[in-house]
């Protein structure tokens, strides 16, 4: 999961350069993917704890 991990912040990281934008560290990767997936267990119905401990692994 880690090579998959650091394959998807370096896409990010190619994209946000190509837009002449600051790039990301892995820390802050994780703070808006969460933020992201949020959202998506939300929309599947997942209650706040459950998210909580998805987040919490």
């Amino acid at each position: 999961m880690a090579l998959l991990t650091n394959a998807v912040l370096q896409t990010f990281n190619a994209i946000l350069s190509r837009f002449s934008r600051a790039t990301i560290d892995m820390e802050r990767f994780r703070e808006e993917l969460e933020l992201a997936l949020s959202i998506v267990f939300r929309n599947l119905y997942m209650s706040e704890d459950e998210i909580e401990i998805v987040h919490s692994k």
